[in-house]
Parts: structure tokens; C-alpha cells; sequence
């Protein structure tokens, strides 16, 4: 495969949407005839910045590429599978999520409307009489210092971290050594309540859908590790056993992301989310590994148990 594809493909996975449109059109520079391979138009689809467009970029991939060809099949079930998800959403008969700039103005509304009440509670409050008390009671035999109160602690809104264990005890993990590492499942979370943005803004679910969230472990077993965990990571729903991608650009806040660089024996822990309907929870966590160096063939993905 072309170096350019190569890193086209890494920075899809890394979210880097731009980078690989600026990679793509470089290739194309110098091959113009390969807009239309089917590679070209997989990366080109979801290089865009707009599910619509991802969408319309997929289609065309469909309509053009061979339907033997590997890019036409992923495309042809990506489609489907945003099919199933919309039509579980609409099932709820609350299909329609609020745009991101009604988030805000509901954010900013409820604002103004609590602090105009604090206003309003002070303004009716009488203005307590002003005593010249001294803060020190001071005689002849001793000084008395008034007691400090104490500060009482600030409640801190966590998530359920819940531990999974396989039959024997251990913790579900899947491991790929000529291409990566091994991927130990520490824990997931049913309902995240604490998910940002990239700026740190929270977001919320879509209606009828929940922010799932499970907490890995990847230690690197090559001797640099450049893009953790060196796999694409996915769930599998237990219903009709599609599969769900993580969620780009989504965090869990104030814990790390599952991402960067490790060398060799060093892991990383970090929590990956995804948006599922809440009547299809996941039954696996699927590892698609990376293809080793110097090859094109990427490994058989791996299923590790979460229910």
C-alpha cells in the first residue's frame, strides 16, 4: 500500500479528519486516476467533516466500487447499520435529538433564570445591623481566638465503574503480538454521567440512546508502539450483533483517553466510549488489530466477552 494511504488510514483512526483529506489529495496529485479506487473513496467519505457527507461519500463508494470488493461490502454494512440504528431511535418515537446550539441556549437560559432568583433572594433579604465585635476576646490572663469553621466537602459526581470476570476468575483480554499488544478488559460503565468534549463541554446522549463506557488496559508488546492500542476497537450489540465504533471526540471527564505512544513491557489505561441504544447492549468488545509491519493483511479481530 502506498505510504501516503498508510498514513491517511492512522490519522482516520487518530479523529484526524483534515490530515487525511490533506494526505488524500497529495496521493491523488500524483495518481489522478485513483480517485475512484475504492480505497480512495472509503477514506475520502469519512474524512468528511459531516455525517450527511460521510454518508453521501459512502453511497457513491457503493454505486461505483465492484460489489466483490472488500471497500463496497464495509460500506454497503456501514450503511445498513446506520439504517438499524435510526430506525431503533425512531422506534422510541424520539428520533429527533436537539441541535448542538439548542444544548446551549437551554444551558444559557437556565443560567440567567437561576441567577436572576439568587438576585431576587438577596434583594428581599433586610440588611442585617453591622455590631463592632471584636474577633479576638483579649484580657489579662489570655487571648481567645474564635473557633474556624470547618469547610465540609464537595460532593464529586462519579461513574460505575463495574469489574467483569471470566469463568476462571480473570479479566476478559485479547492479545495480538506480532501486532501490537494485549488489551485487558478493567472494567465498563452502563451509563456514563460525566462525558465531555475535546473542550471539555458535556454532552449528552441522544434520546433513547446512553453513553456506554469501558475502561482498557494495552500493554505494547513491539518495540515502539506508536498509535495505542495499534487496533480498531469496537462493540458488538446482543440483539442483532452489529457493530458500533467508538465514538469520535468524545471523553470521559477527567480520565485518560486510550491513546499516544508506549514502548515495549510499558501500558497505557484509558477509557473508550460509545453511543448504544439502550435496548441493545453490547455482549462483546471487538479487537481488529492493526497489520503487522511491512505487511497489507491486517489479523482476524478478536471478541472479548462483556456480558
Amino acid at each position: 500500500m502506498n505510504p501516503r494511504l498508510i498514513r491517511a488510514n492512522i490519522a482516520l483512526f487518530q479523529g484526524k479528519r483534515s490530515e487525511t483529506r490533506r494526505l488524500l489529495e497529495e496521493y491523488i496529485a500524483e495518481q489522478p486516476d485513483a480517485r475512484r479506487s475504492p480505497i480512495v473513496m472509503w477514506l475520502d467519505a469519512h474524512s468528511q467533516p459531516r455525517q450527511a457527507e460521510r454518508m453521501n461519500g459512502l453511497n457513491i463508494l457503493v454505486e461505483n466500487a465492484p460489489a466483490d470488493d472488500n471497500y463496497h461490502r464495509m460500506a454497503k454494512n456501514y450503511l445498513a447499520e446506520e439504517q438499524r440504528y435510526a430506525a431503533l431511535l425512531d422506534d422510541t418515537g424520539k428520533g429527533r435529538a436537539l441541535r448542538p446550539w439548542q444544548i446551549v441556549a437551554g444551558i444559557v437560559a437556565i443560567v440567567a433564570i437561576l441567577g436572576l432568583f439568587v438576585l431576587l433572594g438577596q434583594a428581599s433579604q433586610p440588611t442585617p445591623e453591622v455590631t463592632e465585635e471584636p474577633l479576638f476576646i483579649i484580657t489579662e490572663e489570655a487571648t481567645e481566638e474564635l473557633p474556624t469553621p470547618t469547610p465540609s466537602p464537595t460532593p464529586i459526581v462519579q461513574n460505575e465503574v463495574q469489574v467483569i470476570r471470566l469463568p476462571d476468575g480473570s479479566l476478559p483480554f485479547a492479545e495480538y503480538i506480532r501486532s501490537g499488544g494485549q488489551i485487558t478488559v478493567r472494567g465498563v460503565d452502563l451509563a456514563l454521567r460525566a462525558v465531555v468534549d475535546a473542550r471539555g463541554v458535556p454532552q449528552e446522549p441522544l434520546t433513547g440512546a446512553t453513553f456506554y463506557g469501558v475502561l482498557l488496559e494495552f500493554q505494547c508488546l513491539m518495540p515502539i508502539c506508536n498509535n495505542v492500542p495499534e487496533a480498531e476497537i469496537y462493540v458488538r450489540l446482543s440483539l442483532d450483533g452489529s457493530g458500533v465504533k467508538t465514538t469520535e471526540g468524545l471523553l470521559v471527564a477527567g480520565e485518560p483517553q486510550l491513546a499516544g505512544r508506549a514502548a515495549q513491557g510499558q501500558t497505557v489505561q484509558g477509557w473508550v466510549v460509545f453511543e448504544l441504544p439502550r435496548n441493545n447492549p453490547p455482549s462483546d468488545l471487538v479487537v481488529w488489530p492493526f497489520a503487522p509491519t511491512g505487511s497489507d493483511e491486517r489479523p482476524q479481530e478478536i471478541a472479548v466477552p462483556l456480558s
